[in-house]
């Protein structure tokens, strides 16, 4: 239960960024990419550790491997988005500047 929130948590907010419009029509799939590859292998990675799955021990061979290929895509997905978020906020024009903080001799 510990893990599903947090992937529920992501899965909702890449979404979110998928259906709107402030990001640009060609990187909004990027978060969701992103939750793919953390997801994805800790899922298979589960599915082989079920008991009786795979009599043969080949498929636990395969467990340090998938582990080290968990690890990469995490990487990946993190510096992928990092990267997306930097081209993204170069190739956008200047936005209007919003005041925070004004200066004003009126009082409220």
């Amino acid at each position: 239960m510990s893990e599903l929130i947090p992937v529920a948590a992501a899965l909702i907010a890449a979404v979110d960024v998928f259906r709107g419009e402030r990001v640009p029509r060609g990187f909004r799939a990027m978060p969701l990419v992103a939750v793919g590859l953390c997801v994805v292998p800790p899922v298979i990675f589960q599915v082989l550790l079920v008991p009786g799955a795979f009599s043969s021990g080949v498929a636990l061979g395969l467990l340090p491997t998938l582990s080290e290929l968990a690890t990469l895509c995490r990487l990946v997905a993190l510096v992928g988005l990092g990267v997306m978020a930097i081209v993204v906020a170069q190739r956008s024009p200047g936005g209007v500047a919003v005041p925070v903080y004004s200066s004003s001799d009126e009082a409220p």
